[in-house]
């Protein structure tokens, strides 16, 4: 069964959506690194952030997917077309979400309940640290 989860950067209405490996042990060593390297050349830009993330963990995927069709046989042809998704609404089905804060935090939230809008707890906060903040 897949983990669902979705990412927002607080400022943008975009959200990220990871169809599989979204709990946070797979999650944040992908974000957090990447959130600092990020904010170090454009600080918090919540225009640019999800498209270029979601671009990072293309390549990334689509890279163990070839790997891996070349493992398990010259036959298998796995869809690069599906795993990640972009939109602007919440998932009615996800496990994870995570939310980029702009005060240099990932706040790792669990949804509560599924019917209508679904409703979240915060079960872990990240901050990104010192060299997040002289980015920002």
């Amino acid at each position: 069964m897949s983990t669902r989860a979705q990412i927002q950067t607080e400022g943008s209405k975009v959200l990220l959506y990871l169809h599989g490996d979204g709990m946070p042990e797979s999650v944040l060593p992908a974000l957090l690194p990447f959130l600092v390297e990020f904010h170090a050349e454009r600080g918090h830009d919540p225009m640019y952030l999800p498209a270029r993330f979601l671009q990072r963990l293309a390549n990334e995927n689509d890279k163990a997917l070839r790997d891996m069709s070349v493992e398990m046989s010259s036959s298998y042809k796995p869809n690069l077309f599906l795993s990640l998704g972009v939109g602007t609404e919440i998932h009615g089905d996800l496990d994870f979400f995570y939310r980029v804060r702009k005060n240099g935090t990932v706040e790792v939230k669990v949804p509560t309940s599924s019917e209508g809008r679904p409703k979240f707890k915060k079960v872990a906060e990240h901050p990104l640290g010192a060299a997040y903040q002289q980015a920002a």
